[in-house]
């Protein structure tokens, strides 16, 4: 509640959201052929997913104007280049997952 000079007064209610879960990141080895290899890659959140990266690629997903809380992508991968991949989720509130997956 505030109050100015000549007593009139104003409440206001601010609702707080307070996250502390990290992104769920799920990989499926969804083919192998040859030297290659694909893999599907999906991170959820219970509120805002801000970037994910996956080996040397970060894409940016969701901010407070765009709140997008799914992502999923599916990418093939030489075998021959990498033999294991690692991904990092982290959203809107910092909070901070990886996986590695290897084949």
């Amino acid at each position: 509640m505030v109050e100015d000079i000549h007593g009139l007064t104003d409440t206001k209610t601010h609702e707080i959201f307070v996250d502390s879960a990290p992104p769920l990141i799920e990989t499926t080895i969804l083919s192998t052929q040859g030297n290659e290899v694909m893999v599907k890659i999906t991170v959820s959140d219970n509120f805002v997913i801000k970037s994910v990266s996956i080996g040397d690629t970060t894409y940016s997903i969701g901010d407070i104007h765009n709140r997008e809380n799914h992502f999923e992508i599916i990418k093939t991968f030489s075998m021959n280049d990498v033999s294991k991949l690692k991904v990092v989720a982290r959203d809107l509130a910092g909070n901070l997952s990886q996986k590695t997956i290897g084949w």
